[in-house]
Parts: structure tokens; sequence; C-alpha cells
């Protein structure tokens, strides 16, 4: 529950693009033959790579990073990307990895949707120049249809020094906006 701006920012950029939330390596990574047969790890949105543990009783796993450079989310650590990595994978952690210069939006951890207002957003941020467009409405109806959102559209320098533009307006705005820095 996290990441659902995130996911919910996926699904308006699916509605207008037609690109799926859950992605195959070879969609961004088309010149990369490491990726083509990739079938264990995949991306959710061109951000996040996520590599499941498939294997039952498994504590390592074995990773493909596509070029770039990718931050660990659980330990902050910087990896840089084409290369195999062999990461620890206890029963409680699934590796994820954010890539450089990424934005996310995030809300406060909860047990379920609705279980408290979504009047405050935290935002992920990566080292690396960055852009992201948020996109925020009511999250129950067709209002947005008729112009009832907000889209803000936020930028990043190498420091992550963070630019807010609100670039539509006609919806309730968050009450606080904050960052926290992954890999800084």
């Amino acid at each position: 529950y996290k990441f659902l701006p995130f996911i919910y920012d996926l699904f308006y950029q699916g509605e207008v693009t037609g690109l799926p939330i859950m992605r195959p390596l070879v969609l961004h990574y088309p010149n990369d033959p490491e990726v083509r047969n990739l079938n264990s790890e995949y991306l959710v949105g061109e951000q996040i790579l996520v590599a499941p543990i498939l294997e039952q009783g498994a504590t390592k796993r074995m990773i493909y990073l596509p070029e770039g450079t990718w931050y660990d989310y659980w330990t902050g650590e910087k990896v840089e990307g084409k290369q195999y990595i062999l990461r620890d994978a206890p029963i409680d952690v699934c590796p994820i990895y954010i890539k450089a210069g990424s934005i996310l939006p995030t809300y406060e951890a909860v047990q379920y949707v609705g279980e408290k207002p979504y009047n405050k957003m935290e935002l992920l941020i990566t080292p690396g120049e960055g852009v992201y467009d948020h996109f925020q409405d009511n999250g129950t109806d067709y209002a947005y249809q008729k112009g009832e959102y907000n889209l803000y559209h936020f930028t990043t320098d190498m420091n992550g020094n963070l630019s807010i533009e609100m670039t539509h307006e006609a919806y309730e705005k968050y009450e606080e906006i904050s960052c926290m820095k992954l890999g800084f």
C-alpha cells in the first residue's frame, strides 16, 4: 500500500499510453541481449526492478541489472547495471531496485485502502536528475474525465533538490509533500 500512488499513476499512464504496469525488462532495454529471455524479473513502470524469489528455500538470488545505476530499496546500496549480482534474499525480503534519477510518490503504510486519508505524500528520490508527473484525483469515480484532478510535475537535480509545479489543479491538494532520499 505504500506504493499505491505510484501504481495509481501507472494505471493513469496505462490509460493514456497503453503501457502495462508490470513490464518485461526487454520493453525498456530492447538492445540488451541479457534481457531478451529474462522471465524471472520484471519492472514496475520504468523505475522499479523486482526480482522475486522463485525457488523454495532459496536464501540468495542472482539478479541482472540492466544499464544505468540502481539502488537497493532495502539498503540504499548503489549498484552499477549491465551486470549480474548475487543478492542475499532472506524469506522476508523481496529484492527490489530503484533506478537512479527516480521520483516515486508513496503514502504512509496502511493495512487497507481508505484506512487513513491520503492528504500527505512522501516522494522517494534516488540520486540523479529526475522528472515525474503525478496524477491525483478522488480515486472512486470518473470525475477526472470532467477535469476534476491535479497533475503535479516534479523534477530533481543531481543533489536531490526537488522542484514542484502544478500543471493542472482542479482537486483538493496534498496538505504536505515531503522527501525521503535513498542512496544519498
